[in-house]
């Protein structure tokens, strides 16, 4: 792979990341505000939309590095760029943590 590539895949790749992390503090602040609303710090108690947001958190947490690894492998595999980065935005795993109205 041609250096310049390489250096185009790991900047989609680092694209990718910022915007995962901000998603990912914003469902963190998201779970704290509704627990500080709650007064419930561990646990969900019996609050339905609490436990919404601490498995919309937990779920991006445990799926979304795999994906990025993922990503970051293909990319740096030596894929044409953008071949793996098609994903409709409705499939994306942040999408997917974000679909629900919390």
């Amino acid at each position: 792979m041609a250096a310049t590539s390489m250096v185009a895949s790991i900047q989609t790749i680092l694209a990718y990341v910022a915007v995962v992390g901000l998603i990912f503090i914003g469902l963190s602040i998201l779970t704290i505000a509704e627990r500080r609303k709650a007064s419930v710090y561990l646990g969900a108690g019996d609050n339905d939309r609490l436990l919404r947001r601490i498995r919309a958190h937990a779920n991006f947490a445990e799926y979304v590095p795999l994906a990025l690894i993922l990503i970051a492998g293909v990319a740096i595999a030596g894929a044409p760029p953008g071949s793996s980065m098609q994903v409709a935005p409705s499939s994306s795993p942040a999408a997917c943590c974000m679909r629900q109205r919390y």
